[in-house]
């Protein structure tokens, strides 16, 4: 799909295009087979491909801390953070995204 929209793209623009696309493919985590974290998975895999796409010597730390710990401690902690981000910003009326109903 994205090979047929691209070669219409190069009709219509024209300059120095590549004859095909190429794709990366990038490392990620993944949800365990038979587990319900998939919103989970899917916070931490943005969160890596954000925050700390940048690899600093914090980011390097980050990484490194995080394969160490197991599957569900890691779950836990991003469990924890997003209980934390909702109880400080969304519920607290001083929160950036608190919204009176």
């Amino acid at each position: 799909m994205l090979d047929t929209a691209y070669a219409k793209f190069k009709e219509k623009v024209k300059g120095p295009w590549k004859e095909k696309l190429s794709f990366v493919k990038l490392g990620c985590m993944r949800q365990a087979q038979g587990t319900n974290l998939c919103g989970y998975v899917v916070c931490e895999n943005i969160r890596m491909k954000t925050s700390e796409r940048k690899l600093t010597d914090k980011n390097f730390q980050l990484l490194q801390m995080r394969d160490q710990l197991l599957e569900d401690d890691c779950m836990k902690a991003l469990q924890a953070e997003i209980a934390e981000f909702f109880l400080e910003q969304v519920i607290d009326p001083n929160g950036e995204y608190y919204y009176p109903l």
